[in-house]
């Protein structure tokens, strides 16, 4: 099963599932591309591909100059969402709609800042925190690109049922959690 799969399970049928995470490393030419594609297939797995992923930034609109750059990889920021009313311990319903906090808010507002030239593009998932996580940066760099969820699926996974963690707290789904 899947990423994918396994978490909509999740969603539709409160069923739990694990997932495996396997990361690959070694020297070039040695297999690791041709290896995980074959376990990706075979096991129906989610394969996640630098170079893809790469090639697939630069194809949506990521301005990549090789001549002005040299040899200067684009740089991606991968930026986890602010304080969430979740993680400042506070009782929530549903993953998706868990929003920020006025101190995630601040957070946000700081990460925009942060930026030392404008961003290309923006993408979030469509969990509320996220969304909310962005905006000061898309506010303050209105010509990026900020790229709808539907268009660049990203998908979250969560691993515990919604509905048996429906209004309840961290501190409540640690045991939870730690099961798992």
């Amino acid at each position: 099963m899947n990423a994918v799969e396994c978490n909509e399970l999740l969603m539709t049928n409160h069923i739990e599932c694990k997932l495996t995470l396997v990361l690959m490393a070694g020297l070039p030419g040695t297999g690791k591309t041709t290896l995980a594609a074959e376990l990706g297939r075979r096991l129906q797995w989610l394969v996640v591909d630098k170079d893809m992923l790469k090639l697939s930034l630069l194809q949506s609109g990521m301005e990549y100059d090789l001549e002005r750059k040299g040899n200067e990889m684009p740089k991606v920021w991968f930026i986890r969402h602010g304080e969430s009313e979740a993680n400042a311990g506070l009782p929530t319903l549903f993953p998706m709609k868990t929003a920020l906090t006025s101190n995630g808010i601040k957070q946000a507002e700081y990460i925009a800042q942060s930026f030392p030239r404008p961003p290309s593009l923006i993408i979030t998932s469509k969990y509320i925190r996220a969304w909310q996580t962005a905006q000061p940066t898309v506010k303050r760099y209105p010509q990026a690109r900020l790229v709808h969820p539907d268009d660049w699926p990203v998908h979250e996974f969560t691993y515990l049922s919604p509905s048996r963690v429906a209004r309840t707290t961290l501190q409540e789904r640690k045991h939870l959690v730690d099961a798992y």
